[in-house]
């Protein structure tokens, strides 16, 4: 299942907000050195409950708009 997201590094906090046009997370991790995908990849985890290892960014690995794919 392919999931477009929009992430908003550096919040004050976590967050999953679903939208008509996909989904909104912030995340208190930076932007840098991969922390804030990390961070999305958990919380999608936990949203669609499945191992962090079933949720793969395809788009948008530096961009804030991104497509994830949840594998089942």
């Amino acid at each position: 299942m392919l999931v477009k997201i929009k992430v908003t590094a550096h919040a004050k906090h976590n967050s999953l907000e679903k939208t008509t046009k996909g989904i909104n997370i912030s995340v208190k991790a930076k932007a840098e050195n991969n922390m804030a995908n990390d961070s999305v990849r958990e919380i999608l985890a936990i949203h669609f409950d499945v191992p962090i290892n079933k949720i793969k960014i395809v788009r948008g690995h530096k961009t804030s708009s991104k497509t994830i794919e949840v594998m089942d």
